[in-house]
């Protein structure tokens, strides 16, 4: 299908892009997804070394996991309407902060130990020992805050970073505890602790023994913290954690779901769900009445809203949480890595929504690659076709009203960046590649609402027109747009 090439537009044009996503003049600071890494996939999930580098990121990012944590947050509230009060604020960015501390503490030294030699060596082995203990008693005793019953639902993304942390510490120890001091006994005692956070609550595990040893080796690990000159404010977040650990924490009271005994993945899931049916439909900007499909358009946008974010910050990285250790991951699960999120409908009506208030968007393979858009309009968008490897799709709206325009993808080319301005029609849409090139297409004559999507480290694989109407003024009147991870690109055998 032919057309005249595609503008190449002034980026500056647009407002700057950050880390987030902007739908319908919202922000949603996505946390747990940065830009593609430079990874090859295979090698991605042998040594899960993504995650790790990912976690580094976030927690290093120099606008700090509280700061992007709180829009998160606020966004997720504002979704299931369910505010988390502001004394339990507090205890969860004292939490965010030791998390962060230490972290930066336990990285630094290890990066010691593994430069020293000799007798030095000794030392930094003993020191990441003690850093270690402690780092995993501090999460350990942050985790019951996140899962408060009340404030489970927009506390998930926190609760799934501290689960991150936690396992990967438990990782660590599982893999290197031996060299670093740790007895058999000890290392088993992690083993057991990293099977019964990631296997089904029927899988049963030493629980008792877990904590009191843990508490013996953090006693210990205090102990020592004056004589390896450990920073005043990371040995007081340990001699918290120790506090913590002996007395019960407030997130383990009041807990009528039982969350306590369910293993990670699990409980994300059923806290997912639960969120899921707290979901409020966002306002239609247009009165149904005369703008018929304004008001389902909204309503499943704020579904698609509260998936997408939860899909990128939590239940992704619960996929991964069962292979920390070292075990093979089977294709099932790169496939459900590898699933589709969407953005919209902007516009009106509902047609080709995957997903409804009662169920999310089911897992699918990999379509081919999109290798070029075609796009039709003069004052609003006429027609949409979008060519997926050497076949092109299904032809959207009108195949000869408004001028054609094109762009073509070469094979490292791909679209990250959608924005659209809606009404009464899809007055203009606008694609964005990792070239810095872009496609536009009309003049938003019936369209003023504006609204992107630009998931990080994600790239357009679909986008489908939800109705044309022919009769005056004519156009496209919504799209839905589809995005998948562009560190996996995980196609079955």
């Amino acid at each position: 299908m032919g057309g005249p090439g595609a503008p190449v537009i002034d980026r500056e044009s647009m407002s700057a892009q950050h880390d987030g996503v902007v739908r319908d003049g919202r922000e949603i600071v996505m946390i747990s997804q940065r830009q593609p890494l430079p990874y090859d996939k295979i090698s991605i999930f042998k040594s899960l070394s993504a995650l790790t580098t990912l976690l580094g990121g976030l927690l290093f990012h120099p606008n700090s996991i509280e700061k992007i944590w709180e829009k998160l947050r606020e966004r997720i509230e504002a979704l299931v309407d369910s505010k988390i009060t502001e004394t339990q604020m507090d205890i969860l960015r004292k939490k965010i902060r030791g998390l962060q501390d230490n972290m930066e503490n336990y990285t630094q030294i290890w990066e010691d130990f593994k430069d020293s030699s000799g007798e030095e060596r000794i030392r930094a082995r003993d020191t990441l020992k003690t850093t270690h203990i402690a780092f995993l008693s501090v999460v350990r005793a942050a985790i019951p805050e996140f899962r408060v019953e009340r404030f489970a639902v927009p506390s998930l993304p926190l609760f799934a970073l501290a689960a991150n942390i936690h396992l990967m510490l438990l990782s660590d120890g599982i893999r290197h505890g031996i060299a670093w001091g740790y007895s058999e006994k000890n290392v088993n005692t992690m083993r057991a602790e990293f099977k019964r956070k990631t296997s089904p609550k029927n899988v049963v595990g030493p629980a008792g023994n877990i904590v009191s040893e843990q508490s013996h080796l953090l006693k210990g690990a205090i102990a020592t913290a004056v004589d390896l000159e450990m920073p005043t404010k990371i040995v007081d977040t340990w001699k918290d954690a120790y506090s913590d650990l002996v007395a019960p924490a407030s997130g383990s009271t009041g807990d009528e779901d039982s969350y306590d005994d369910l293993d990670y993945a699990t409980y994300v899931n059923k806290v997912y769900h639960k969120g899921r049916g707290q979901v409020k439909p966002y306002r239609a900007e247009l009165n149904d009445y005369d703008n018929r499909g304004s008001a389902a358009a909204a309503k499943l946008r704020a579904y698609a809203d509260y998936d997408s974010g939860m899909v990128m910050n939590v239940l992704n990285y619960a996929e991964y949480w069962p292979y920390l250790a070292g075990d093979k991951m089977p294709e099932s699960v790169l496939k459900r890595l590898d699933r589709e999120i969407f953005f919209g409908p902007f516009g009106r009506h509902t047609a080709h929504a995957a997903w409804s208030d009662s169920s999310e968007a089911p897992i699918t393979d990999r379509s081919p690659r999109i290798t070029s858009a075609y796009v039709r309009g003069w004052d609003d968008v006429d027609g949409l076709q979008m060519r997926y490897g050497d076949s092109w799709g299904h032809a959207y709206g009108s195949t000869t009203g408004g001028a054609p325009k094109q762009l073509d993808l070469a094979e490292d080319e791909y679209f990250y960046w959608v924005s659209v301005y809606y009404g009464q029609k899809l007055g203009k849409v606008r694609f964005w590649n990792n070239k810095d090139k872009a496609l536009e297409c009309g003049s938003a004559k019936h369209g003023s609402y504006y609204g992107y999507a630009a998931p990080p480290g994600y790239r357009l694989t679909s986008a489908y027109i939800t109705k044309w109407e022919r009769s005056t003024p004519p156009g496209c009147e919504g799209i839905i747009l589809g995005f998948r991870p562009s560190i996996i690109e995980f196609t079955p055998n």
